[in-house]
């Protein structure tokens, strides 16, 4: 889905409650307000990892990989429901299970950030890139993450991350 200037959002206070307004985006959050974005770690049930592949013309971090799905919540979505859509429309998967991992509060970019695990169980080869979006996906071992690291560029939030889950200090 692309996501045009209308989009409409909830606004949210810093602790998480809904305040009854609606932001739109492209305009000035008012301060003290956020808006909800979601994103989420995907897991085979093997425990191999997806990676995506951003689009050569993305703004950020162009043709680098990333090892989520996400994107913000729409007027009236949840933070699961937002996942699970954003999943759908960048991967094509529906999550076997779904579990909350944590929430981020950017105070400066004003949204909180849920992220979540989603564990599939589909053929690795059912994933259907995002129009714009998306160019190539891999599926990650555990055991291929660090030689991944050291051959792909990846996304640098997403690499701390992934770096504290899956690689001994």
């Amino acid at each position: 889905m692309k996501v045009t200037r209308l989009t409409k959002w909830d606004a949210y206070l810093a602790n998480g409650q809904k305040t009854g307004r609606i932001l739109t985006r492209g305009q000035s959050i008012p301060d003290d307000l956020y808006h909800l974005a979601v994103d989420c770690l995907v897991q085979h049930v093997d425990n191999d990892i997806l990676f995506v592949q951003r689009h050569l013309e993305k703004e950020s971090f162009p043709g680098f990989f990333e090892a989520s799905a996400g994107g913000s919540a729409l007027y009236g979505e949840d933070s699961k429901q937002a996942v699970r859509r954003e999943l759908l429309e960048e991967t094509g998967l529906v999550p076997a299970k779904l579990t909350f991992s944590k929430r981020i509060v950017y105070k400066e970019d004003q949204y909180l950030m849920d992220r979540y695990v989603a564990l599939v169980d589909c053929p690795k080869d059912h994933i259907t890139l995002q129009n714009g979006e998306t160019i190539a996906y891999q599926w990650v071992t555990k055991e291929d993450f660090k030689r991944f690291l050291e051959k792909y560029s990846v996304v640098p939030a997403h690499r701390l991350m992934l770096e504290s889950l899956f690689l001994d200090k």
